[in-house]
């Protein structure tokens, strides 16, 4: 396998998007944009998996290294 195929396309856009949900962290705590943005940074996430696990061969026995992030 490509390993430089997976980092790019799956672990880099993983860790970005995981980057974002440290920005819920510096609004401010009256703000009403920190649950959209965790709300948004969430539904975000779980798109990804799902895109991932598509890609995923299905005859696979272990599970994706990938998924040992969200677990």
């Amino acid at each position: 396998r490509r390993t430089l195929y997976y980092g790019l396309n799956l672990l880099i856009p993983c860790v970005l998007i995981s980057a974002l949900a440290l920005l819920v962290f510096l609004l401010p705590a009256d703000s009403g944009e920190k649950i959209s943005l965790g709300i948004t940074v969430l539904l975000s996430l779980t798109v990804f998996m799902l895109l991932v696990a598509e890609i995923m061969p299905a005859t696979s026995d272990s599970v994706p290294l990938i998924a040992h992030c969200f677990q």
